[in-house]
């Protein structure tokens, strides 16, 4: 959290939903004054999961977000996968399935295929930002993780947004800095020795 709030443009005096939408997390957190407070999520897959199963499927190398987003501006999506919301979570597997059906039966290119994926995820995580925003009353969300940095994602993300009248301003984390966590740990460290230093020098100040 800490890598991606810098340069983000999120107020972090005011309440704001956080995203992490990677490999190993799809969560939704309450941030308020440096508490957090999980509200939601995937609860099955995770958002980097179904983009790199299917790239695999498609004989991608791993990780494959890249080479699926490349292959998706290619193609035109329509909208094929249902999105399944409960509250402030999602279902995600669903997706996975069908578009394993869809790959085995040859049923649609490999490109409206990819399309369909970040199509559906950026219908996905627009509806849970939405939920979380009723639930909070925040205006601003702030989404990170190697997902999030997909350069096809986030324009879709605010067109949809946009289309959907969402009354919450989208932030998104630098991907150099909130794709890994010892960007974070790094940062928190610095944090912490430059209070150290200075708690040292006050008490110096003092004597």
């Amino acid at each position: 959290m800490r890598a991606a709030l810098v340069d983000s443009g999120i107020d972090a005096s005011q309440p704001f939903l956080a995203l992490h939408l990677s490999g190993g997390t799809t969560e939704m957190l309450l941030c308020e004054q440096g508490r957090l407070t999980l509200i939601g999520g995937s609860l099955d897959l995770h958002a980097g999961q179904l983009v790199d199963r299917t790239g695999v499927r498609m004989q991608m190398p791993f990780p494959a977000g890249p080479s699926l987003e490349r292959l998706a501006m290619q193609g035109k999506a329509q909208g094929l996968i249902g999105v399944s919301i409960k509250g402030t979570s999602c279902n995600l597997a669903g997706a996975e399935n069908k578009i394993a059906r869809w790959l085995e039966e040859g049923v649609l290119s490999r490109e409206q295929i990819a399309a369909e994926v970040f199509d559906f995820l950026s219908r996905t995580i627009e509806r849970m930002i939405e939920a979380g925003c009723e639930q909070t009353h925040c205006r601003q969300a702030l989404l990170a993780g190697g997902v999030a940095s997909s350069t096809l994602l986030r324009p879709m993300l605010g067109e949809r947004a946009r289309k959907r009248g969402l009354s919450c301003r989208l932030c998104f984390a630098r991907p150099e800095l909130s794709g890994d966590n010892a960007v974070g740990v790094a940062l928190l460290g610095a944090q912490a020795l430059a209070k150290e230093k200075r708690g040292i020098e006050d008490g110096g100040n003092a004597d």
